[in-house]
């Protein structure tokens, strides 16, 4: 790009300025741009704001070299830069202060359609962590010292204080893995979105990772005969929450018949169920992918749906689903476990047997049970009964293969046990075995 000096009249005498310029012409359009009274310098800048041009006409993305001498240059001139139309009007907001990238953030997810509570849990998680570590502004953001604070993280619980009697925010101890986990990837979701919007060069998180992390409690499924007996008893159940026992019985076991989640299942209203069909559909806006579904139901649920609908409005939401549903589910399971093991308290053996039995116990050593672990029971069920993967996939609406197969496939120690007893029993073999020859 060539530079020049400009020329100009001072009481009628023609001088010559100080400093070099240069033609700075997008889209049609001429804009003189003052530089440096040093030619090198002037000419240096020049260029770069030349490579700007070309990867502008281009429709080419600036090198991260050419990005980084963006970030140097003063407010003003990158100001000009978005002027232009060389760089986007968000990346000079990138030296807004952070707190109002990570409202926009959450403004963002909440368009996207992530819900209320779980766009405020991440920007709570990012703008702890970024608080934590003393930064103000994106471009103090550093992988370094991000991972420094996820590594000293504290769980923290509103508590009351005694001395004030008010309830703050008080620190328990070390955050667990998998808290930290939730945090980093709170993280990494912001800067990713950053540096897409163009507020950052580059997402200076991108390669950031815990490694080993496990999930402390994981979920476990339901054996058959514990649901046969939990919806029996849930069946005439009292109220809780506001929700008879049988709607929740019908709520539970539409959960373990479709997979359907919690907050989908809040979500279906009478004209969201086929009776003809035998399809429920949920809408794009209530799944997790942000896809339609249109899942089967069986005949015979859906009889007892269509029963407990009859009286309602086709708008009126078709099951009250308690925000904490898991809470219910498990006094539901301690109930009727209590109530499997008093039936026997006339007979001392069979009393403490049941009583020893993990059969109906929240937390067992495959792992804890809440509402999400409906879904869980369902895609062990699918596999148990001999469902192609790929159809288990489509019920449980996975992208990858693998997540069903490893988070959804609850293996049962009796089926484990049965496959074991089926394998030859070597020992009863005394002969020696014959070698055949070749040829």
């Amino acid at each position: 790009m060539r530079i020049y000096k400009h020329n100009f009249k001072n009481d009628g005498k023609r001088q010559e300025s100080l400093k070099w310029y240069c033609d700075v012409r997008v889209g049609g359009k001429r804009f003189r741009l003052p530089l440096f009274e040093s030619k090198p310098q002037s000419q240096t800048f020049a260029n770069k704001i030349g490579d700007l041009i070309a990867a502008k006409s281009g429709g080419e993305t600036p090198g991260v070299a050419l990005q980084e001498w963006v970030n140097q240059q003063s407010p003003k001139m990158q100001e000009r830069f978005a002027q232009w139309g060389l760089i986007s009007a968000a990346r000079v907001a990138g030296r807004s202060s952070l707190t109002v990238h990570l409202d926009d953030w959450r403004a963002a997810l909440l368009a996207g359609g992530t819900g209320q509570k779980q766009s405020a849990l991440v920007h709570q998680r990012a703008k702890r962590v970024f608080n934590e570590a003393g930064f103000r502004s994106l471009s103090e953001i550093t992988a370094n010292r991000t991972m420094t604070i996820i590594g000293a993280l504290q769980t923290v619980v509103h508590k009351r204080n005694p001395k004030t009697d008010k309830i703050e925010l008080t620190q328990i101890g070390k955050a667990s893995a998998f808290g930290k986990l939730h945090h980093l990837r709170a993280c990494k979701q912001f800067t990713k979105w950053a540096y897409r919007s163009d507020r950052l060069a580059d997402d200076p998180l991108q390669h950031l990772e815990l490694k080993n992390v496990r999930v402390e409690t994981p979920r476990r499924a339901l054996s058959t005969d514990e649901i046969t007996y939990l919806l029996a008893y849930v069946e005439t159940a009292p109220e809780r929450w506001n929700v008879s026992g049988h709607e929740r019985a019908l709520v539970y076991e539409l959960a373990l018949s479709t997979g359907l989640r919690k907050e989908e299942i809040a979500s279906l209203k009478r004209t969201s169920f086929d009776f003809k069909r035998l399809t429920v559909k949920i809408k794009a806006e209530h799944t997790k992918n942000k896809k339609p579904a249109l899942l089967p139901v069986k005949a015979a649920l859906m009889d007892r749906i269509k029963a407990h609908l009859s009286s309602k409005l086709p708008t009126a939401k078709a099951f009250n689903v308690p925000d904490k549903a898991a809470l219910v589910l498990q006094r539901d399971l301690a109930e009727s476990r209590q109530q499997w093991i008093d039936a026997v308290k006339d007979e001392p053996e069979e009393h403490q047997a049941r009583h020893d039995n993990d059969f109906l116990k929240i937390v067992t050593h495959r792992g804890k049970a809440d509402f999400h672990s409906l879904r869980h029971t369902f895609g062990t069920l699918l596999a148990e009964s001999g469902v192609h993967p790929k159809v288990a996939m489509d019920l449980m609406r996975h992208s990858d293969i693998n997540l069903t197969l490893a988070l959804y496939t609850h293996s049962n120690d009796d089926r484990q046990a049965a496959a074991i007893d089926g394998l030859p029993d070597f020992e009863t073999v005394k002969e020696e075995p014959k070698i055949q020859s070749i040829g």
